[in-house]
C-alpha cells in the first residue's frame, strides 16, 4: 500500500512540475510503454539527427533494451549531442551525466553477455524511469518541450 501511495505521489508531483510532452514521456515509459517512447524519439531524430531529447530518449531504450555495443553507439552520441547544449538547467545536469556516461561506458565494455542479459531484464519492465530522465527533466525547465 504504502508503494502505491509513493508511487502516485511521484507521478503527481512530474505531472504538477514538467510540460505535458514530459509527462507522456515519463508516464509512457513508467506504465511499461516504452516502445511508444522510442517511436517519439526515432520521429524527433528523423526532422533533426541531433536533437538532444530524441538522443536521450534513444539511448534510455538502448540501456534497458539494446546489447552492448548498440548501447556504447547511443552513450557516444549523447557525449557528443550533450556537449553542444547551452540551455542552464540542462549545463548542471549535464556535469554528472558525462561522468555516469563514462562510467556505463567503462562497466559494459567489461561486462559478460550474461551480465548483460541480466542488466536488461532488470531495466526493461515496468515500473522504472528512463536512465536519462534527469536530463530531459532539465531540458522541460529550459523550455525545450514548449510547444511539443
Amino acid at each position: 500500500m504504502k508503494r502505491i501511495v509513493c508511487i502516485l505521489f511521484v507521478m503527481g508531483d512530474l505531472a504538477l512540475q514538467g510540460s505535458s510532452y514530459f509527462n507522456t514521456i515519463t508516464n509512457l515509459w513508467y506504465t511499461g510503454h516504452q516502445t511508444n517512447v522510442l517511436q517519439m524519439a526515432e520521429a524527433r531524430l528523423a526532422r533533426n539527427t541531433n536533437d538532444i531529447a530524441g538522443i536521450l530518449m534513444k539511448a534510455s531504450w538502448d540501456f534497458a533494451f539494446s546489447d552492448a555495443v548498440v548501447l556504447s553507439n547511443s552513450l557516444n552520441r549523447v557525449l557528443n549531442a550533450g556537449e553542444t547544449v547551452q540551455t542552464s538547467c540542462f549545463t548542471n545536469v549535464f556535469r554528472i551525466t558525462r561522468l555516469d556516461v563514462v562510467c556505463v561506458l567503462n562497466a559494459v565494455a567489461n561486462e559478460t553477455v550474461a551480465q548483460r542479459t541480466a542488466d536488461l531484464a532488470k531495466q526493461n519492465r515496468p515500473g522504472r524511469w528512463p536512465h536519462f530522465i534527469e536530463e530531459l527533466k532539465a531540458l522541460d525547465a529550459d523550455g525545450y518541450f514548449n510547444g511539443e
